[in-house]
């Protein structure tokens, strides 16, 4: 290769850190040239490096470029989202040049090979690629220029569904091709066609190879690769092992589980600040996110010796064997403030083919792909990576077996820390768009009820749509708990100017389903048990205002229905001291095929009482026929409403209002909350002269995405009523955002708020808003506008 970096004195240039990545890593040229860094215990070294553009600038996005070669040295490039172009070098990947390709019903390019005789053999889910019903296979034995197409027999019993997300074809020693693919029984792989839970032999993504003994014309012979996730990368070592790159990956719950998400999480490396401080643990969260290597001395029938090499989330990964014999798995590190560098290509090596890994980490590029690896000349890699907005061949060479002593350099500042301080109450302001076009600053004051940790943007609120829960003791003392926090509780006993934070110690805890403090100060919260059984209600009851807890199994009388699903605050009491509780229910005994079908989104909503502190719960009511997540509030004059809202995949989803003149026996008058509005969930709270608030979530775009049920939130808004909710003031105010200013929300979080009259006719609401570059759990003291 040409130059002085390949060659066996490696020089090492040393710098502090810069301002082009967080932490301490710089990747900007010095006067030397190009550099890539390697890092252990916090310190940072460089090494020589050369990066080439390639000509691509589609960065960013789960997508592989893989890197291969011809008999004659070309080296080729392809990869999904690419704008259908071969990229080839003929001079070792130092000088580049495109051309197109097109091949027939491709939707997304899932593997990429040239075998010894030189034809080109690509991998590809076929449209539409929501359907994961089949995969193809193109062959060229003219370097890419015309393609022939054919459909992969395969047998998926009893799968129902194939995936080729960045898979991998190799030929091994005897000619034959080993492609990976993921198969699955169901598209989110848990629940089956009618919404049931699978079997927990049938959950996840299988991995599997088939094989090809004709070059690609026909596939079988399917062999296990004995893992959970998927983007299974493979390389045949000189000695005929095989070795796989897995990205290990479980977005379920499985036998044997410890009961706390979080808790398994951790055995995998997961820290908050992976989030950026954000805690990720719901029952959908993903326990497990990292690449383990396996080894095959079988051609890939029977895998041994797996080895977790990254941390979480970093993936997914490749692997390559340079001509000096180090092995080298390369990965994308998949989170900001790492605290060593922020979104990036990184690398680690074994010198003893895959048995150990050394400890140095090796970062190659800033920015977002899944890289590829190819070997380059004179122990060299040259890595596809994305750097900067620019796809690029980096040329780069690892330390040798001897580690020549580097004077690693480090900082005591990493990354853009941020400060611990207690809550301080500053004043602000909130935007309030009129009828005419004309906007208002409406001051108001906010505190943050959960600062960011050390290192952190992100208030350490749970991840993703959860809700926060208000309410008030006799005293006047504020109560915050919700999903948003998980298990803590906050007080304030200065009207929300100081908070003080608690644990609450409920045992087989999941997800709560409301949160009330009773007139005679008992605190109850219902909740759903960890695992999302979806079959039975457990509720906790404080007389100690939270320091210790009485827990039992509540008796639902919900038949014929089997199923229920109530996560979010919807907790009530009337009067007389009765509660209500509002309960998606489905799965009916006895009922025609499609009620038994429905889920949790269909299900419709129904109210259940109780007389017993929530012990017992009977009287089951529909609520007016709707469907969806809901928040009751009773008004002074003794009304109740029901704001209820039900997100669906790729409709424009509905904020219905409904009332109850009899304490939720029968709900009339159900309707539309403007849909000029866009809103989410929403919750209600009147204040001491009767104004009604409605909060609601901003939907950005409803109906976006038909694949998802993604939710485009922007921050809280509000309207009020002055007639009990029968009509809505014209005026829009803009209590929080989620992102930054003219940044548009990419479909995350969306956090329900919850607020509570304060005594001076003011509101307090509790709401995730966008500031200091992260999510900030804060609380907002505002009042609105007089009446005109």
């Amino acid at each position: 290769m040409p130059g002085t970096m390949m060659g066996r004195a490696v020089t090492l240039w040393l710098a502090l850190a810069g301002h082009a990545m967080a932490g301490l890593v710089n990747l900007t040229p010095d006067k030397n040239g190009d550099r890539v860094a390697v890092a252990t215990d916090g310190k940072v070294a460089y090494l020589p490096a050369k990066r080439v553009n390639v000509g691509a600038t589609n960065v960013g996005g789960g997508y592989c470029r893989y890197i291969k070669r011809t008999q004659n040295g070309d080296l080729y490039v392809m990869g999904p989202n690419l704008g259908n172009r071969l990229f080839r070098s003929t001079d070792g990947g130092h000088h580049w040049t495109s051309s197109p390709w097109n091949i027939e019903q491709m939707a997304f390019l899932s593997a990429f090979a040239i075998l010894a005789d030189d034809t080109f053999v690509v991998a590809y889910m076929p449209s539409p690629l929501s359907a994961h019903k089949a995969m193809w296979v193109a062959r060229s034995s003219d370097r890419g220029k015309t393609w022939d197409a054919n459909r992969i027999q395969l047998d998926l019993d009893p799968f129902t569904r194939v995936m080729g997300w960045n898979a991998d074809i190799v030929q091994i020693a005897d000619g034959t091709l080993l492609l990976t693919l993921d198969m699955r029984a169901s598209v989110d792989a848990v629940h089956d066609e009618t919404g049931a839970m699978l079997p927990p032999h049938l959950k996840g993504g299988f991995l599997y190879i088939v094989r090809s003994r004709d070059g690609a014309k026909t596939w079988g012979d399917r062999s296990r690769i004995p893992a959970s996730g998927g983007e299974v990368h493979l390389c045949r070592l000189p000695s005929g092992k095989l070795m796989a790159a897995v990205r290990k990956q479980r977005w379920h719950r499985a036998p044997g589980d410890p009961a706390s998400v979080l808790e398994i999480k951790k055995r995998y490396g997961y820290k908050p600040l992976m989030g950026g401080g954000g805690i990720e643990d719901s029952e959908e969260a993903n326990r497990i996110k990292n690449i383990f290597v396996s080894e095959s001395y079988d051609d890939g029938y029977t895998w041994v010796n797996e080895q977790q090499v990254s941390d979480f989330m970093q993936c997914s990964g490749d692997l390559t064997y340079t001509t000096d014999g180090v092995l080298v798995l390369q990965y994308l590190h998949r989170y900001h403030g790492g605290p060593i560098a922020n979104v990036s290509i990184r690398a680690r090596v074994s010198y003893n083919n895959g048995n150990t890994w050394e400890p140095e980490e090796y970062v190659l590029s800033d920015g977002e792909n899944y890289p590829s690896g190819i070997a380059g000349e004179e122990g060299s890699v040259i890595t596809m990576c994305p750097h900067r907005g620019q796809i690029q061949a980096v040329h780069w060479r690892p330390l040798p077996r001897d580690k020549p002593p580097l004077a690693y350099r480090g900082a005591t500042q990493r990354g853009n820390t941020v400060s611990t301080a207690k809550p301080l109450v500053r004043q602000s302001h909130i935007a309030v768009s009129q009828s005419g076009g004309e906007t208002l600053q409406l001051p108001v004051t906010r505190v943050n009820l959960l600062p960011p940790a050390g290192g952190a943007k992100h208030s350490p609120i749970h991840y993703t749509r959860n809700s926060a829960a208000m309410d008030r003791a006799g005293d006047g003392t504020l109560y915050c708990a919700g999903n948003v926090l998980g298990q803590r509780i906050l007080r304030s006993s200065d009207q929300g100017t100081t908070w003080k934070v608690a644990q609450l110690g409920i045992p087989g805890w999941g997800s709560m389903v409301g949160f009330k403090i009773l007139r005679d100060d008992t605190f109850v919260v219902l909740f759903e048990p960890v695992g999302n059984p979806h079959r039975i209600l457990y509720v906790a009851r404080s007389t100690d205002r939270g320091e210790t807890w009485q827990l039992q199994k509540t008796r639902l009388d919900i038949a014929p229905y089997t199923q229920l699903s109530g996560k979010g605050h919807n907790l009530l009491e009337l009067n007389d001291g009765t509660l209500l509780v509002t309960l998606r229910l489905w799965g009916a005994t006895g009922a025609a095929a499609d009620e038994q079908q429905r889920g949790p989104v269909d299900a419709p909503t129904h109210v259940l009482r109780s007389v017993d502190g929530g012990k017992t719960w009977t009287g089951r009511s529909p609520l007016a026929g709707l469907a969806g997540q809901t928040r009751l509030r009773r008004l002074a004059s003794g009304k109740l409403l029901a704001c209820v809202f039900n997100l669906k995949i790729g409709v424009t989803n509905k904020l219905m209002l409904a009332e109850s003149d009899d304490g939720g026996q029968t709900w009339i008058n159900p309707r539309e909350v403007s849909a000029a509005r866009q809103p989410g969930g929403a919750n209600l709270t009147q204040l001491a002269d009767g104004t009604v608030v409605l909060e609601y979530l901003y939907d950005t775009a409803p109906g976006k995405s038909p694949h998802s049920n993604w939710y485009y939130v922007n921050g809280l808004r509000s309207v009020i009523s002055r007639d009990e909710g029968k009509t809505w003031q014209p005026d829009v105010y803009v209590v929080s955002r989620q992102t930054a200013p003219n940044v548009e929300p990419t479909g995350g979080g969306a956090y329900l708020s919850d607020s509570v009259a304060l005594d001076d006719g003011r509101l307090f609401t509790a709401c995730v808003h966008f500031e200091n570059g992260g999510m900030q759990f804060q609380g907002v003291t505002w009042k609105p506008l007089p009446v005109k």
